[in-house]
């Protein structure tokens, strides 16, 4: 949540004029309270838009450059942990994110081991994803964890590239993109090729339309939540390779 929070206020800065541009990040307590504040000096956000900014697939950004997922989602984890996500924010002046949580005293960790896949449970994956930075991670991540990994960025590639060759254990596909969506890709392949269509795997940032929903209701496709960690990516990468468990044989 806070690289996200970072990389939009990056992004807001335009390239130049460096002894002037500046992030800053703040953090304050007061009570039972832990305040966390990004500024930067960037081009701001306009008054009218400031009422949207949290709704899913709103964005100020120039097409292309972001999906407007990334701040709903920052909305959505802050408010998990029961706290508040404010914006301040001047057009021409820059922004403030501020992230406010209840300080609580913080159980005692205890560890996750790194899932590292044996050679014998890697696969070989498609990966499919409009964003090219969010594309690079998956195909980093997943080859972290001794997979074959194709990436490829729109569903017409996708499409072309399994017309070509279709050995893939499991395809990762954004569910949202421009062109071709993970919808379309689905739907091209389960009328051709139904058994590639049950392959694939729809990774979203949680946020739909009714039809999306009702699609995702009717397909039996898995689905995968953004944002993941490694170790989380990786065992579920397994899981489905390791396909549906074999129900116990009954003793007569």
């Amino acid at each position: 949540m806070f690289l996200n929070l970072l990389l939009n206020a990056a992004q807001a800065i335009e390239p130049g004029d460096r002894a002037n541009q500046s992030i800053t990040v703040r953090v304050a307590s007061r009570d039972d309270e832990v305040d966390v504040s990004i500024t930067d000096s960037g081009s701001g956000i306009a008054a009218a838009d400031l009422p949207r900014l949290f709704e899913p697939f709103f964005t100020t950004k120039p097409r292309g450059v972001g999906s407007g997922l990334g701040l709903s989602i920052c909305q959505r984890i802050v408010g998990e942990f029961g706290g508040r996500l404010e914006v301040e924010s001047t057009l021409g002046t820059g922004t403030t994110m501020t992230v406010m949580l209840l300080a609580e005293e913080p159980a005692p960790a205890t560890p996750l081991p790194l899932l590292r896949a044996e050679p014998s449970a890697a696969g070989r994956l498609m990966v499919v994803d409009d964003d090219a930075a969010v594309l690079d991670s998956l195909k980093r991540l997943l080859q972290a964890g001794g997979h074959e990994v194709v990436a490829l960025q729109s569903g017409e590639e996708a499409l072309e590239a399994l017309s070509e060759d279709d050995r893939f254990d499991l395809i990762l596909t954004d569910l949202m993109m421009d062109g071709m969506s993970g919808i379309d890709l689905y739907e091209a392949l389960d009328r051709d090729r139904p058994a590639l269509a049950r392959k694939l795997t729809f990774v979203s940032g949680g946020a739909f339309d009714q039809d999306t929903r009702d699609f995702l209701a009717r397909v039996p496709n898995p689905q995968l939540s953004k944002p993941f960690e490694l170790d989380s990516l990786l065992s579920f990468v397994a899981e489905q390779l390791a396909g549906p468990a074999e129900p116990p044989i009954s003793s007569s």
